[in-house]
């Protein structure tokens, strides 16, 4: 990946998502909670099975990602140590599972869920990207705690 590629994981990046990503369950909750029975009985059984793993896909999505922001907003606030927070149990779940649906599938769903999945499958990429990010810094050793100061170390020694 080069430099100018690099997805930083700051802290208004993370809140940014963290947003999105609440906001887009809140929406899911709220149109699997009233549109869910009738959209469901209008589809084919072979359907209704593709719906309901679909549902259980964009939850899963969302939770994952909710609690990834949540360890890298604790690392933020000082609660949790970059080490912690690079620990395997604080990592992203399920990537497999989450990366994608299948497109042609999508489309004999009700526009909502296909809505619901890519905008999910969109959040979810972007932050496994920001993890990507993370993980490959710490890997490089990269300061985390302080990019700026890691940036000036690097112009520093590319002076010298």
């Amino acid at each position: 990946m080069t430099e100018s590629r690099k997805i930083q994981s700051s802290p208004q990046l993370v809140d940014r998502l963290y947003e999105e990503a609440v906001s887009l369950a809140d929406q899911a909750r709220a149109y699997f909670g009233t549109h869910a029975k009738d959209d469901r009985r209008q589809l084919d059984p072979m359907d209704r099975l593709t719906y309901t793993s679909e549902s259980l896909r964009i939850s899963t999505r969302l939770m994952h990602v909710i609690s990834w922001l949540m360890v890298r907003k604790a690392v933020a606030a000082g609660e949790l140590s970059e080490q912690e927070a690079l620990s395997p149990k604080h990592r992203l779940g399920d990537r497999e599972l989450c990366k994608t649906s299948n497109i042609r599938d999508l489309r004999r769903l009700p526009p909502m869920v296909s809505s619901l999945s890519l905008r999910s499958q969109a959040i979810f990429s972007r932050a496994m990207h920001m993890e990507d990010d993370v993980l490959r810094r710490a890997e490089e050793g990269d300061d985390l705690a302080n990019p700026v100061g890691a940036m000036m170390e690097k112009l520093q020694s590319s002076m010298n």
